[in-house]
């Protein structure tokens, strides 16, 4: 990956990041913050909830499934595997869905059409991280998650 698409895509996901933050202020508890310094096993912190992981899928829209990163290239656990949050935000580019970390991960554990997947971007060794490929609507039609329009630009 280049410096440039990568510096965008770190500006975008913190400003999604951001956004996630104001609805939780808003909605939830005034004092929520974003994890600082930023670490892979959440993003931000609401005291009644806790940990909150936030996941941005920009692709899901157009090709039906969100992707869950769950083995980075070096073989370790990562994204859904590592994340230590109480409750994750799936955002693709018109909503923005909440559900419980454990909902999810039963979710991912009981779907049939679930596919695993090379993701992201290929190392110098070769290597690439692993991910669950899950169909929108199975996630987007569950009794576990609350969802909101998306109120920000995706661009």
């Amino acid at each position: 990956m280049k410096d440039k698409e990568f510096a965008y895509l770190l500006r975008r996901s913190e400003n999604t990041e951001r956004q996630i933050v104001q609805w939780y202020r808003e909605n939830v508890d005034k004092s929520t913050h974003l994890c600082n310094p930023p670490n892979k096993e959440f993003d931000i912190y609401c005291a009644p909830i806790g940990h909150v992981e936030v996941k941005e899928d920009l692709l899901a829209n157009d090709t039906g499934f969100y992707a869950f990163e769950f083995e980075d290239s070096n073989g370790k656990p990562s994204g859904i595997a590592a994340t230590i949050a109480g409750e994750s935000v799936i955002v693709d580019k018109e909503l923005v869905i909440f559900l419980k970390t454990i909902s999810l991960l039963f979710l991912i554990k009981e779907c049939d059409n679930k596919r695993i997947i090379r993701m992201g971007y290929t190392t110098k060794e070769g290597k690439r991280a692993l991910g669950y490929l899950i169909p929108r609507g199975y996630l987007v039609h569950s009794p576990y998650v609350k969802i909101v329009n998306r109120w920000w630009s995706w661009r």
